[in-house]
């Protein structure tokens, strides 16, 4: 799941005014894409998107945006934080990795699925084919 396969800012304003179903519909019948559940899960988790799960809706990047994004000296001067960038460094670091290890795996839940009582894995070759992945098995 790419993020320029998909046209995100259209999924996103058809989920807002139709509903989920008609987002799912969409990516269906756009995308040619046999789980659409995966890219809405996937589009929830990225921070960016910004979803609301209250409202169950996407929230307008707009509405987060400041008019005063930066800081004047007076407020850096009144603001002296006694901790060090390397203090600081390695809980972003952890997020960031986090981050990039459950967008892998939100990828991956949208070819394989497990089927815990028949102890199968069920991989879904033609779409992983169609998306641009090579698929081998050792």
């Amino acid at each position: 799941m790419s993020s320029c396969k998909y046209n995100y800012a259209e999924i996103i304003q058809i989920y807002n005014s139709s509903g989920a179903s008609e987002a799912y519909s969409h990516i269906r019948k756009q995308y040619f894409s046999k789980n659409p559940y995966s890219v809405i899960r996937y589009m929830k988790k990225v921070k960016s998107n910004h979803y609301d799960p209250e409202t169950d809706r996407f929230i307008a990047p707009a509405a987060f945006e400041s008019d005063n994004i930066f800081m004047n000296l007076d407020e850096l001067c009144s603001k002296s934080s006694g901790l060090t960038p390397k203090a600081t460094e390695a809980p972003s670091m952890e997020m960031l990795i986090k981050d990039l290890v459950q967008d892998r795996l939100l990828q991956l839940s949208q070819y394989v699925f497990l089927n815990q009582a028949s102890k199968t894995i069920i991989v879904d070759r033609s779409s992983m084919i169609i998306d641009g992945f090579n698929v081998s098995i050792s």
